[in-house]
């Protein structure tokens, strides 16, 4: 079998800042929070996974001190963490933001499933259902509707 090396390149400062302003919303280009908000997108080293990862988290946060906290936080993993790959920083950044220990353990999850294995939200919302990951509801279909909260 021939293996071929194919170079991945890392976003521009433009296309990183687009990608970010996209997952995080318009709350980015609010006065205050534009400059805190590029630099937490410069914590994510270009690398699409973690602004996106980082901006769904930021998402709608239109409090500057959590985002000069965020900045923080990150900056201090990224030096905590030294030789760990950056997108795991910023992975651990966004799970210790998720509201309760139910998104956690569900995030905790997907993580059992292979490397770059198709999940279906249906069938992961059933397994979510039967591990007691979420809390059972009257009908399946309630069931069903409380796990698509997770994916919103």
């Amino acid at each position: 079998m021939e293996a071929h090396e194919v170079k991945v390149q890392v976003l521009s400062d433009e296309e990183s800042w687009e990608l970010f302003k996209k997952n995080a919303g318009d709350v980015v280009l609010s006065t205050g929070i534009k400059e805190l908000a590029k630099a937490v997108t410069r914590e994510c080293c270009y690398l699409p996974l973690a602004i996106i990862t980082v901006g769904k988290a930021m998402c709608g946060v239109n409090d500057v001190r959590v985002w000069k906290n965020a900045l923080k936080e990150l900056q201090q993993s990224n030096l905590e963490v030294k030789g760990m790959d950056d997108v795991f920083v910023q992975l651990k950044f966004s799970y210790t933001r998720l509201r309760n220990s139910e998104l956690k353990s569900c995030f905790l999850y997907c993580s059992l499933y292979p490397e770059d294995h198709e999940i279906s939200s249906e069938e992961l919302i059933e397994y979510w259902i039967c591990e007691g990951l979420i809390d059972k509801r009257e009908t399946r279909d309630d069931n069903m509707n409380k796990g698509a909260c997770h994916f919103g």
